[in-house]
């Protein structure tokens, strides 16, 4: 066995080479397990190996392999479909307590978020799993209109429908039953979730959990597109919020990272603040995407996507690094299509060469076919803005955003206007 210490990633993209380097830096070495790697990667990590995920039989017996070759200090992802994957890895190497993966597992299956969260008397929710219309439509019957439909166990907003009557619960209901797989070709469970719909404001809380506490690092503000899909189009960090209701909402998370027995990770965790205080959306163990860890590293610094690996590595809350605070708000909005069409062309891009755009990303070019804004795979790109001296920088985003024109040509797939 080799002496340097590696540390296993599992089907980490992006920001690969971040997480590279700081493991780098840190004096181990990086094996990379993936469904396909590409050059880039290759050149990047020290042992690749592509191999098929969803044959957990298959990773295992690699990973033993791999064991019998390599110190592996530690486990790691931030890709929320492979988190109860690592963990088991982490547990089968001697790393993790079995326990660490039922509570992950309870995270990526948001049925029991909800089973484990209403047991334990925390941010009381009414919900359903359902397997037929029938029983989804009888139950919204009786909590009354809207409400909100999802699968139990898929991500980034996709099949998440809010539902204002019968029609569209069976429309909703009709897609998740007829869609088999999720984003990395796993089976989606047959259960689906039918909840209240939660009134007020939402936001997210970035979190990390060790072995003795849990830090909240930054309350995050959302904006989200018109029902019926609420596809995540904004983020503001921090939210602007009063010190009771920032307090309520951090008490809540609390209390829900300890019912669900996370530790040693980061957590995302989604709330609503309702007429009737803080509730919990779903607790995610992983860093938050849509570049928030970014935002929250401008406005705390604290970078949550080191603290995720450090605490995989077993350091403690208190040695994690603090970088100099560089903005007092961050803000980030996404692009979006009203229709399925093809990309003409966008403008203008003089936007980044104000002193206080981060970035500006596009994900789609000109002639490329896109579809309809509905969850968070569909969006065609962001802005992101800071405010180095005030709270300004939603504002300043959203401006600079209604500024960013993408032409979008309505046509069919492969077909022409007429």
């Amino acid at each position: 066995m080799q002496a340097d210490n590696y540390v296993l990633f599992v089907s980490i993209s992006k920001y690969l080479d971040y997480y590279v380097n700081l493991v780098h830096r840190l004096g181990h070495k990086v094996i990379l397990l993936s469904r396909k790697i590409d050059m880039d990667a290759l050149i990047m990590v020290d042992i690749p190996v592509e191999i098929e995920l969803n044959d957990k039989e298959l990773v295992m017996q690699k990973v033993k392999e791999l064991r019998n070759k390599f110190n592996i200090c530690a486990v790691f992802t931030t890709n929320e479909y492979r988190v109860p994957l690592a963990k088991e890895i982490a547990v089968l190497l001697g790393l993790a307590h079995p326990a660490d993966l039922d509570a992950v597992l309870k995270c990526r299956n948001k049925k029991l978020t909800r089973e484990k969260l209403a047991d334990k008397r925390i941010s009381p929710v009414r919900y359903q799993v359902v397997t037929c219309s029938c029983s989804a439509k009888k139950f919204a019957s009786e909590i009354g209109y809207p409400v909100v439909v999802k699968p139990s166990n898929d991500s980034g907003s996709r099949d998440v429908f809010c539902c204002r009557n019968e029609a569209e619960l069976i429309e909703a209901f009709n897609i998740i039953t007829n869609t088999k797989v999720n984003h990395v070709n796993e089976k989606l469970d047959s259960d689906i979730i039918v909840e209240e719909f939660l009134e007020g404001p939402e936001f997210s809380v970035e979190a990390g959990t060790d072995d003795e506490k849990t830090v909240i690092y930054s309350i995050t503000a959302k904006m989200t597109t018109p029902l019926p899909y609420a596809v995540e189009i904004g983020h503001l960090s921090p939210a602007r919020l009063e010190p009771l209701i920032k307090q309520q909402i951090e008490d809540l998370v609390r209390q829900a990272i300890d019912a669900i027995g996370l530790r040693r990770c980061v957590t995302h965790t989604e709330v609503k603040f309702t007429p009737n205080g803080p509730r919990i959306v779903e607790v995610n163990a992983r860093p938050g995407g849509d570049e928030i860890p970014r935002l929250v590293h401008l406005t705390t610094g604290y970078d949550i996507r080191q603290i995720a690996l450090y605490l995989a590595l077993g350091y403690s809350l208190e040695e994690m690094p603090r970088d100099s605070i560089v903005a007092r708000s961050a803000a980030i909005r996404f692009f979006t299509s009203e229709m399925d069409g093809e990309v003409m062309k966008f403008y203008p891009d003089n936007i980044k060469d104000n002193s206080h755009v981060l970035e500006l990303e596009f994900y789609v070019s000109p002639g490329d076919y896109v579809t309809k804004t509905v969850d968070n795979f569909s969006r065609l790109g962001h802005i992101i803005c800071y405010d180095p001296d005030g709270e300004m920088a939603d504002q300043l985003v959203n401006a600079l955003a209604e500024q960013v024109q993408i032409i979008i040509n309505p046509k069919a797939k492969g077909g022409c206007i007429c």
